[in-house]
C-alpha cells in the first residue's frame, strides 16, 4: 500500500481530533455494537471512510478524485438486467458522479465494499459477482480491488485474470484502526493504473482536442447523448507496432466479442473491429479495417521468448503472417515492465503454482447490455466457450492452478464474417477447404488449433478485390504447441521382410481373404507392428465399398488404399541423407497432455474423443495402455460438425435460420430433437457422438444414425452435400478405428474430399432446387448485406462531427442470430 507510516499516523491524529475514534474503548464512534443494528453501519462507515479519504487526498495529488457513497438502500442499477440482484452496500466513485448517474450506470467505480451480517464466505461470493460485473462493464479494467466488511471484520481482495488474492486473516477495524486507514487511504491516492485502469485505453471524445479522447474515469457520461451499448462504445487504444518502431492509435468501430471480459482465471479476450485513428482524421481517406484482440495469455514458459503473443508467433511459424498479422505485443506497464498478473500486478504475492485461486466463477457468463437485445444476439447464439472440469461442463476458461498471465494485444488484418453467412454451397465448401488448409499449415509447424467452430471460420474479402472471398481459420486461444516431431524412420513405419517371412505373411493375408501386392504387405504390416490379422482387417475395411474388386490376379495396391503419399515419402527418403532431411515433419503431441479433467473448445463441435477424454470406442488397439491426446483428426471431426450444424439449422444461404426450429412448430418435433441431441443438450453430447462413431459387428450402427437422424434432417438446400458428409464420416471412422494413414495424413484426405466436391459443384448443371428463386433471393440479400457492411465500416466515422451524432446500419435478418448491425454511438 502506498501510504507511509508517517502519513498513516497523521491521518490517525486527524481522526482523533475529529473524535471519530475513541482510543479508550478502542472503537470507531457511533459504529453499532450489535449485528442487529446493520442499518446504522452503512452511513457511519461511509462517514469514517470519507474522512480518511479527504485527508489522504489533501496530502497527495491524485488523478481520481473520489469519495465513498452509501448505496445499501438504493443499489445502483446495471446496464444489464442479468446482473446480480445483491448489490454493493457502499462504493468508491469519482466525485463528479451524482447519484442519478450512479443509479443509471456504474462506470467510474474504483472499489466496492460489502457489509453484511452473513458469514464471510457468502460476502466473498457477493463481492466476486460485483467484481465480475465491473470487468463486464468497464472494458478498460485490468484488475480491481474490493473488500468485505462483516460487522467489524474487513478483508481486502485484489481481483485479476489469475483469480482473487485476499488477506489471509480479516482485520478488526476497531482494534486495528491504522490498518483500516491504510486500506481506505490507499484507495484515495493510488494512480489510475494502480487501481486497475488500462492507461492505453481511452474513450473517443472528439470535443477534447487535441487528444480526441478521455480516460473513462474522466468521461462526462451525463453530458453525452449515447446508447448504453458496450458493443458500440468507441475506444481509442494505443498499441505498439514493432515493424514501425512506434505506437499507433486505433479507434474501435464495433465490438465483435466482449462476453469474455468478466472472466477471472482466464484469458478474458475482447475483440473489436478497429480503424487507425489517423485514417479517421483524414476524411478523404477510406479507412482500412483491422481486428484488435486483447487478452491475458498464460505466462508460463514465455520468459525466454521475445515479446510476441502465441497467436502471432504461430502465424509466423506456419508462414501465414503475411496479410494477416499487422502487429502484436506483450503490453508493457507504465513503468516499462511486462504487465503480468503475479509478477507485476501482485508484486509476487500468491505465486504458489500449486495453490488454487481463492474464488472462481462457476456460472454461465452474464448477457451483456440486455437493454440493447440485438447486441446480445450477436454473441449469444455462438456456442459458449466451455471447459470440461472433473467430468462437468463449466462455462469460461479457467485453470485449477494459479498461473501468471501476461496482457497481450494483436492487430490483425484478417477481417470478415462468420461462415454461417455463406452465399451458396460452393462458397461454403471453399471457405471450409481454406480453413482446413490453414489448420494443416499450423499443424505442420507444431501448433494444433483445438477449437474449430462456426465462430472461428471466417469468410474474408480478398485484399484489392472484395467481390472475391477466401476462408480463414482464426482464434488460437485454445491452441497448443509442440517442438517434437516424428523422426524420419517413423514416416512411414515400413518393415522390410526377408523372403520366408514375407511369404508367411502373404499366406496369412490370403487366408483372411486379402490379396495384396508386396508393397502393401511391407507397408501395412509396419503400420500394425507385424500383426497380420489386424493388417488384413484394415485392408478389408479400406476396400469396403470400393469400385474395383480385388482378386488374386489384380491384388490390392497402395493406390487402392490411398497410401500413395506414404510410398512417395518412403522412396524419397531412401535417396537422401536422413540426418539432414527437412522436407516435411509430422508433429507429435504425446508430450502435451492436458491436466486431468480438462478439455478446451466449443462443446457442440467437439470430437467424440475430446468429449470422452479417451480413444474412440471403436479403436482397435484401445486397451494398449497408450495415453490419449487431442490430435489433428479430432479437429477434422469438428470441421464436419460445422457443416452438419449449418445443414440442419440453416434453411438457405445468408445465415437464415430454419423456421421449422421454432418451438411453436409442432410438425417438426423430430428435427428439433436431432438438433438438441447433437448440439444443444450438452450433458448428452458425449454419448450421442460416441454412438455415431461406434462400429457394430455389421458395421452399420453409426451409419444408421448418420442416415436416419443426421442426413435425414438436412434442409433440402444442402442435399448436394450429403455425399461429402458420408465420405467424410467414413474417413473419420477409419482414422479413429485404425490410426493408420488416414489418421496421420488426415488433412490430405479431407482436402481431397473437399476439392472433388467443389469441382463437382462448380461444373455440374444446377438442379432445380439449387436455382429456386427463393434461394437466389436470399443470396442476393446476403451480397447486399456484405456490401453495406463493408461500405459502412470502411468509411467509419467520416460523417461524425460530435459525439452526440448517431448513425446505424440495419442488417438484421433474424432476431435469433448474430446481428451484423453497426451503429456509431458517440
Amino acid at each position: 500500500m502506498p501510504l507511509s507510516e508517517d502519513q498513516i499516523q497523521k491521518i490517525y491524529e486527524h481522526l482523533l481530533k475529529k473524535r471519530l475514534y475513541d482510543v479508550e474503548v478502542k472503537r470507531w464512534k457511533n459504529m453499532p455494537r450489535f449485528q442487529s443494528d446493520e442499518e446504522d453501519m452503512y452511513p457511519r462507515f461511509v462517514e469514517i471512510a470519507n474522512a480518511i479519504n479527504d485527508y489522504a487526498e489533501s496530502m497527495e495529488w491524485t488523478e481520481v478524485k473520489g469519495g465513498w457513497r452509501d448505496v445499501h438502500s438504493r443499489a445502483p442499477k446495471s446496464t444489464s438486467n442479468t446482473a446480480p440482484s445483491i448489490r454493493p452496500d457502499s462504493v468508491f466513485a469519482s466525485k463528479n458522479t451524482n447519484m442519478s448517474t450512479l443509479q443509471k450506470k456504474i462506470d467510474e467505480l474504483t472499489a466496492r465494499q460489502e457489509a453484511k451480517e452473513k458469514e464471510m464466505v457468502r460476502n466473498d461470493e457477493v463481492l466476486r459477482e460485483e467484481i465480475e460485473k465491473m470487468f463486464r462493464e468497464q472494458l478498460d479494467r485490468r484488475f480491481a480491488f474490493g473488500f468485505t466488511l462483516c460487522f467489524d471484520q474487513v478483508s481486502v481482495f485484489l481481483c485479476d485474470r489469475s483469480g482473487v488474492l485476499g488477506t489471509r486473516e480479516a482485520i478488526n477495524i476497531h482494534t486495528s484502526p491504522k490498518s483500516l486507514i491504510r486500506v481506505i487511504g490507499s484507495f484515495s491516492i493510488l494512480k489510475p493504473h494502480e487501481l486497475g485502469w488500462d492507461p492505453s485505453m481511452k474513450i473517443y471524445y472528439p470535443e477534447n482536442r487535441p487528444h480526441l479522447s478521455l480516460p473513462s474515469y474522466e468521461f462526462p457520461f451525463e453530458r453525452v447523448k449515447m446508447g448504453l451499448s458496450l458493443y458500440r462504445l468507441n475506444w481509442v487504444i494505443n498499441s505498439a507496432v514493432a515493424h514501425l518502431g512506434t505506437h499507433e492509435d486505433f479507434l474501435t468501430v464495433h465490438a465483435i466479442s466482449i462476453v469474455g471480459s468478466e472472466v477471472m482465471c482466464g484469458r478474458a479476450s475482447i475483440v473489436w473491429e478497429v480503424v487507425k485513428l489517423l485514417d479517421r482524421q483524414r476524411r478523404d481517406k477510406v479507412c482500412k479495417v483491422y481486428v484488435l484482440k486483447q487478452g491475458w495469455q498464460r505466462f508460463e514458459g514465455l520468459h525466454s521468448i521475445s515479446g510476441e503473443p502465441f497467436e502471432a508467433r504461430a502465424h509466423w511459424m506456419a508462414g501465414l503472417h503475411q496479410g494477416r498479422i499487422y502487429s502484436s505485443e506483450h503490453v508493457l506497464s507504465n513503468d516499462g515492465v511486462l504487465d503480468t498478473t503475479l509478477e507485476h500486478i501482485r508484486k509476487g504475492l500468491g505465486g504458489n503454482n500449486e495453490e488454487r485461486p481463492l474464488s472462481m466463477p462457476t456460472s454461465k457468463p452474464k448477457a451483456i447490455n440486455s437493454l440493447v437485445q440485438n447486441d446480445i444476439d450477436q454473441e449469444s447464439n455462438l456456442h459458449e466457450q466451455i471447459v470440461i472440469q472433473n467430468g462437468q461442463l463449466e462455462y469460461q476458461s479457467r485453470d485449477p492452478y494459479l498461473v501468471s498471465r501476461v496482457f497481450t494485444r494483436i492487430i490483425m488484418e484478417t477481417w470478415g464474417w462468420s461462415i454461417k453467412y455463406f452465399k451458396d454451397n460452393l462458397e461454403l465448401l471453399t471457405v471450409i477447404r481454406d480453413a482446413v488448409q490453414d489448420h494443416k499449415d499450423f499443424y505442420l509447424s507444431g501448433v494444433l488449433h483445438r477449437d474449430v467452430s462456426v465462430g472461428n471460420i471466417l469468410i474474408c474479402p480478398r485484399e484489392g478485390n472484395r467481390s472475391e472471398v477466401c476462408g480463414r481459420l482464426i482464434d488460437l486461444d485454445h491452441g497448443k504447441q509442440t517442438w517434437k516431431f516424428l523422426s524420419t524412420s517413423e514416416i512411414p513405419p515400413r518393415k522390410e521382410l526377408d523372403g520366408v517371412l514375407a511369404n508367411s505373411y502373404h499366406f496369412t493375408f490370403q487366408v483372411e481373404g486379402v490379396f495384396a501386392e508386396e508393397d502393401v504387405v511391407h507397408t501395412v504390416l509396419g503400420a500394425f507392428n507385424l500383426k497380420p490379422t489386424l493388417a488384413a482387417d484394415y485392408i478389408k475395411a479400406s476396400l469396403d465399398g470400393a469400385s474395383r474388386k480385388v482378386t488374386k490376379e489384380e491384388p490390392c495396391t497402395l493406390e487402392d488404399l490411398h497410401w500413395q503419399r506414404f510410398v512417395r515419402l518412403y522412396k524419397f527418403l531412401l535417396l537422401i541423407d536422413l540426418t539432414t532431411w527437412q522436407v516435411e515433419k509430422l508433429p507429435t503431441f504425446q508430450d502435451r497432455r492436458p491436466r486431468p479433467g480438462f478439455r478446451t473448445g466449443t462443446v457442440p463441435y467437439m470430437s467424440h474423443e475430446v468429449l470422452a477424454r479417451n480413444y474412440s470406442r471403436s479403436y482397435i488397439l484401445r486397451g494398449d495402455g497408450k495415453q490419449w491426446v487431442h490430435d489433428a483428426a479430432n479437429d477434422m471431426e469438428s470441421f464436419l460438425w460445422v457443416i452438419i450444424y449449418l445443414a440442419i439449422t440453416r434453411g438457405s444461404p445468408g445465415g437464415f435460420r430454419r423456421d421449422e426450429l421454432d418451438a411453436g412448430d409442432f410438425q417438426n418435433v423430430d428435427l428439433r430433437k436431432v438438433t438438441n441431441r447433437f448440439f444443444n443438450h450438452l450433458d448428452k453430447l458425449e454419448e450421442e457422438k460416441q454412438n455415431l462413431f461406434t462400429v457394430s459387428e455389421d458395421g452399420g450402427n453409426g451409419e444408421r444414425i448418420l442416415e436416419n437422424d443426421i442426413l435425414k434432417s438436412f434442409h433440402p438446400y444442402f442435399k448436394p452435400l450429403k455425399c461429402l458428409v458420408r465420405d467424410w464420416y467414413k474417413l473419420l471412422v477409419m482414422a479413429f478405428r485404425w490410426r493408420a494413414s488416414e489418421y496421420r495424413f488426415i488433412h490430405d484426405y479431407v482436402l481431397n474430399l473437399l476439392t472433388k466436391e467443389i469441382e463437382a459443384l462448380g461444373s455440374e448443371t444446377m438442379t432445380d432446387h439449387m436455382t429456386d428463386p427463393i434461394y437466389d433471393h436470399k443470396t442476393t440479400i446476403e451480397l447486399e448485406r456484405r456490401q453495406r457492411r463493408q461500405d459502412f465500416i470502411s468509411n467509419a466515422f467520416l460523417d461524425i462531427d460530435s459525439v452526440s451524432n448517431n448513425e446505424s446500419l440495419d442488417d438484421d435478418k433474424d432476431g435469433n442470430e448474430e446481428n451484423s448491425q453497426v451503429q456509431v454511438s458517440i
